[in-house]
């Protein structure tokens, strides 16, 4: 089924969300009528982006953004209509415009103005007007979809739609495949000195033990999480650090053997990304080595990709993957707080503000991190599921792709993920059932 959509401007940012609106999440095509008159005479359902409300279809107000270039500090206004269930994010004192407000969340408009930064350079989320109005755990975007989609029911009833469906996605970081094995004579040898420093006796006969008597590594896991993933039946993805050791880079050395045959076995069941090094961020060299080691030990090619410590960098991150043959990116979700960084629950094309214009880089946004539930909110492990329940049903509600994000030693139940085991199990549990609202 089509849409005709009358604008009086050409817009590559338009043209963009149009697209993201309309084709991805509600399975409509789209036809740009520019002319009135020709939009008056054309048959079938009709949407009117303009200030002339008078004019038929279904009216969207234009405020004029989306007809820049560039970006400006705006002055954004918030008001939550209970009524549509909308968080109408208006700009300039103007009315609300539903089309421009989808844009500036989705291009992630705001983190290209002036902001600041925590210590890896990342933006916080305490910045965003999703935090801000207090809408970071409602898929704003998607929401907006299905409230076009009602109005359009409502004046044109025999139009169909094609909405995708609601799926769950397992994403794991392996950032360090094993706690003790396979890290080379220094390492191993600084982390016995280590221990005895610490007078950590239990750590330094697990590590011994590892190392010599046969006892299994704490962060092998990997049979576990794919007998949680053959259970639910979840598509799962792993990302694999292939970095230079660094403080900040500490997984094996990609010549390790059993690094190698452990990736080679995953890669066999599941699909495996890059996970750039930290370094990679200051150096785009790295990156294209990194990507290259991956690719001869997979013997495929490499294009998925999510970002070492979730660093994330407009326009400059998304630049380098393009320009290395990454097509598909899972960094959009911040590290401090689980929701909706892009305020949408689905993948999207990434548009690059700075050149104006789409590009073929689609966005996967993550829903939530065991990290950020145990290290940076504290969360006891018995009460993830109920605290983590209202952000899976809000993707249910509106058809989107929940994403959980993982790492291999948050199923280890050592350190400060003990009690954690059985988390992954109860939030897979979780994404299986049917929401009844």
């Amino acid at each position: 089924m089509k849409i005709i959509l009358h604008h009086t401007h050409r817009a590559p940012r338009l043209s963009y969300i149009a697209k993201l609106i309309f084709e991805e999440l509600l399975g409509l095509e789209v036809e740009h009528f520019h002319d009135e008159k020709s939009f008056i005479a054309a048959e079938g359902a009709k949407i009117n982006y303009s200030k002339n409300s008078e004019l038929p279809g279904v009216h969207v107000y234009d405020s004029g953004l989306l007809r820049e270039k560039g970006v400006r500090n705006i002055g954004l206004q918030h008001r939550f209509n209970e009524e549509t269930g909308l968080d109408e994010l208006s700009m300039d004192q103007q009315a609300f415009d539903l089309f421009a407000a989808a844009f500036f969340l989705v291009s992630r408009y705001e983190e290209y103005l002036p902001h600041r930064t925590d210590e890896h350079s990342r933006y916080l989320p305490e910045q965003s007007a999703a935090m801000k109005f207090g809408f970071l755990n409602r898929a704003v975007v998607n929401r907006y979809a299905l409230f076009l989609k009602k109005q359009l029911e409502r004046v044109y009833p025999s139009l169909t739609f094609k909405c995708p469906k609601y799926q769950f996605i397992s994403t794991v970081d392996i950032d360090s495949a094993y706690a003790y094995k396979e890290k080379g004579l220094m390492r191993f040898s600084g982390g016995i000195a280590k221990d005895l420093i610490a007078l950590d006796f239990t750590n330094l006969k697990q590590r011994l033990s590892t190392q010599w008597g046969g006892s299994p590594d704490p962060y092998d896991t990997y049979e576990e999480m794919d007998e949680l993933h053959r259970k639910y039946k979840v598509e799962a993805i792993f990302f694999f650090l292939m970095a230079d050791y660094g403080h900040n880079d500490k997984g094996l050395p990609w010549r390790s053997k059993a690094f190698q045959s452990l990736i080679k076995s995953v890669n066999d069941r599941y699909q495996v990304g890059i996970h750039p090094g930290y370094q990679s961020n200051q150096d785009p060299t790295k990156l294209k080595t990194e990507l290259s080691r991956l690719r001869k030990i997979t013997h495929r090619k490499v294009h998925q990709s999510r970002q070492h410590f979730l660093m994330l960098r407009f326009p400059y991150t998304y630049r380098q993957l393009l320009s290395l043959d990454i097509s598909d990116d899972y960094t959009m979700g911040y590290a401090q707080h689980p929701g909706f960084r892009a305020s949408i629950a689905s993948s999207f094309l990434w548009y690059d503000l700075d050149a104006e214009r789409s590009t073929k880089l689609r966005v996967h946004p993550f829903t939530f991190m065991d990290a950020t539930l145990n290290r940076y909110l504290k969360w006891n492990a018995n009460e993830v599921r109920s605290k983590i329940k209202p952000l899976i049903d809000e993707v249910k509600k509106v058809n989107g792709t929940g994403m959980s994000l993982w790492h291999n030693e948050s199923l280890s139940g050592t350190w400060f993920w003990k009690g954690w085991e059985k988390v992954l199990d109860e939030i897979l549990q979780e994404a299986q059932i049917e929401s009844k609202d």
